[in-house]
């Protein structure tokens, strides 16, 4: 896996650039749920945290990690704090192969996916998220600014 480590530094590099156009919001937006929405940037940033405990931390790791509960609303430091988290569980994982299988239970089902298969899963699951963020923001009445990897 240590040919996706550069991946996973672009992922980096986008989300922090994310929370950079974050904390240029005022605070309120980052709770504000606008229609059609259901979720706020907050709670959106922590379902993507929650992405990445549940498949690299529980999954992969076999660790406990501390899920966000699905309706907190956290601060921007808080959020970060928890990334941190995220990527010290991606850190570890740089050794394994990336067809290593990972067998997991999701619901009811159970079933196998390649190690490379679940990181895949987790980085365009942040990113569609991240797309979400950035139109709720416009429809708050704000600019977002470029958090493209090609930026």
């Amino acid at each position: 896996m240590k040919a996706y480590l550069a991946q996973y530094e672009h992922v980096l590099s986008s989300r922090d650039a994310l929370f950079a156009y974050c904390d240029t919001l005022p605070e309120a937006a980052l709770y504000e749920i606008p229609q059609p929405f259901t979720a706020s940037i907050s709670q959106l940033l922590g379902h993507t945290i929650n992405c990445y405990y549940f498949w690299m931390g529980e999954t992969v790791l076999d660790k406990t990690p501390e899920f966000i509960e699905k309706d907190a609303q956290l601060s921007l430091s808080e959020l970060s704090a928890h990334y941190e988290k995220v990527n010290g569980f991606m850190n570890e994982l740089w050794e394994f192969p990336a067809t290593r299988a990972i067998s997991f239970q999701l619901r009811d089902q159970k079933g196998a996916a390649s190690l490379l298969k679940l990181f895949t899963h987790v980085i365009t699951h942040e990113y569609h998220h991240k797309g979400q963020i950035v139109m709720l923001s416009r429809m708050l009445g704000h600019t977002p600014k470029d958090t493209d990897i090609m930026r």
